[in-house]
């Protein structure tokens, strides 16, 4: 499917110029943390068989969580057009937290303390975190359309952590800067299922 991003209205349309259900780009999203989340898993499980060097595996790990963060952000912010300085320093800012996770992982391995279904397991999990990369995207990208409003809905499907209770909005329309962002400050991280709406209200 060709997505065309229409700044007037904040979404994307078709290559038949019909816009795209929010459901769908969500389900993009939702796509590109599994892919992820099985590189990540097939790089740990090479490592496992030696097929890679540590350092190898450290290297590819973390230019495929990059890449598939700013797939994310892109996605976020109406295509790579729409990317602004903003943007990349939001993806600088997040990708360097997850480095720095990264560099400890890696050093659990070396140090043996982890087993190798361990560390695949705790590889996965590393796919939540490019989830914020699209939410983030998005919301830099609303706030320089002149979006000034956004509400916060729970997953009615999904079991909620404390903090997305909190967070949500309850249906009310708030200022967008009120509205924290899904998987940010909230113990669901990536795995966050809350989503954003957003308005102009004048």
């Amino acid at each position: 499917m060709t997505l065309i991003y229409d700044s007037r209205v904040g979404q994307y349309r078709n290559e038949k110029g019909r816009f795209v259900p929010r459901g769908e780009v969500l389900k993009l999203v939702h796509n590109e943390r599994a892919r992820l989340r099985t590189e990540l898993q097939n790089l740990t499980n090479s490592l496992a068989r030696n097929s890679l060097t540590l350092g190898e595996y450290h290297r590819q790990f973390a230019l495929t969580l990059k890449n598939s963060h700013i797939r994310m952000a892109t996605l976020g912010a109406g295509g790579k057009a729409n990317l602004t300085p903003s943007h990349y320093g939001a993806l600088g800012q997040k990708l360097l937290e997850e480095y720095n996770y990264l560099w400890n992982f890696v050093g659990d391995i070396k140090a043996g303390k982890i087993t190798p279904s361990q560390a695949i397991y705790r590889a996965g999990l590393y796919s939540q975190s490019a989830v914020s990369a699209f939410w983030k995207g998005e919301n830099i990208t609303r706030k320089k359309e002149g979006f000034n409003q956004a509400k916060r809905t729970l997953d009615p499907q999904a079991f909620h952590c404390s903090d997305c209770l909190t967070y949500s909005t309850n249906g009310l329309w708030l200022p967008i800067e009120d509205v924290v962002i899904p998987g940010h400050r909230c113990q669901c991280r990536g795995n966050c299922r809350c989503f954003l709406s957003y308005r102009k209200w004048y």
